[in-house]
């Protein structure tokens, strides 16, 4: 830790920087992708007005490695954040944001996933319209669990849905519809890529055990789990974060109703998930495609951010134009 911080109850420094994302207020735009590592995050600020000379674009890696990229697209400030993997990184991320942005925020996560949908393969990327998350029940474990109560519950729970806004999903759908890269014959055994809307999302908070990969040297009792997520839920993807993003966003836009700013603080999320893996056939996808999907994604991610989504409340200084001193205030 090399900052002084105060306040236990949500640590900041001096110059108002959180203590996980690592941000002072004017160095996070109200327009943000998040994604799970540093080299796709800085793929992507590639495509920012001024990447090629940096110039521009704000830079912070955080002691808890957490990458913030600030800069602008087409002149809009936007940011693109590399959070890591996993529900508690995505509850650093929305809190510590939430407390250095004013004004509306919209959150997009950009990331990989597996298909359950035999009809969904490598080459797609989706947009969910609904996540379920999907959590190991570790009481069912315990080894003061008898069996009479395990027989009376299950060893892994799956959470109501939550329901993506039909704006920000049906604006990242059209930005990826009208844009699709062309086919390569050594790409994706030479199909084009495809986009695919109204997808039931599982985030999971396991890569393995809830998400149903089998390893002997764990108990997991998670054999048929994929089939189960299926057939009972509909799911068609599964990865680790959206439906966190989703329940967060809910929580506060609830409390921003309580005190009278839900339109001046409203947060919207959506997400955009690149299919790297076939649950059905155990493919996963080559170096070179995610190449291609990458660039796709984010570039109509970046798209949507700035002209698919309104938001009427943003913060006019930052990085972006040289003034975040005047955000702190």
């Amino acid at each position: 830790m090399k900052d002084t911080l105060s306040n236990a109850n949500f640590p900041l420094t001096s110059t108002g920087a959180t203590y996980h994302l690592g941000c002072s207020p004017g160095q996070l735009a109200n327009r943000i992708i998040i994604v799970g590592d540093f080299s796709r995050a800085r793929r992507i600020a590639a495509l920012f007005d001024d990447a090629a000379s940096k110039q521009g674009i704000f830079e912070n890696h955080s002691s808890r490695q957490f990458l913030t990229l600030t800069g602008t697209f087409h002149s809009t400030p936007v940011s693109v954040v590399a959070i890591g993997m996993g529900f508690p990184l995505v509850d650093f991320f929305l809190r510590e944001a939430r407390k250095v942005v004013q004004g509306e925020m919209c959150v997009i996560r950009l990331g990989s996933c597996g298909s359950l949908d035999k009809t969904i393969g490598l080459g797609s990327v989706v947009v969910p319209r609904r996540s379920h998350g999907v959590v190991r029940n570790y009481d069912w474990f315990h080894e003061g669990t008898s069996d009479e109560e395990r027989r009376g519950s299950k060893p892994y729970q799956v959470t109501r849905g939550i329901d993506v806004e039909p704006g920000v999903h049906d604006a990242l759908l059209a930005e990826l519809e009208g844009n699709k890269p062309a086919a390569d014959e050594e790409l994706f055994n030479g199909h084009p890529p495809s986009c695919v809307g109204g997808v039931v999302n599982g985030s999971a908070d396991s890569f393995y055990s809830s998400q149903g990969r089998s390893d002997p040297a764990f108990w997991d009792e998670n054999e048929g789990w994929v089939e189960e997520m299926v057939k009972g839920w509909g799911m068609q993807t599964l990865e680790m974060e959206t439906f966190v993003l989703q329940s967060l966003a809910h929580s506060a836009n609830k409390a921003a109703e309580a005190q009278g700013k839900g339109e001046e603080q409203r947060v919207r999320t959506g997400a955009v998930q690149m299919i790297f893996a076939n649950r059905h056939t155990s493919d996963f996808i080559k170096p070179q495609e995610v190449d291609v999907l990458e660039r796709w994604a984010g570039e109509a991610v970046l798209r949507t951010l700035i002209g698919g989504v309104e938001l009427h409340h943003t913060m006019d200084d930052g990085v972006w134009n040289n003034q975040a001193h005047k955000a702190e205030k």
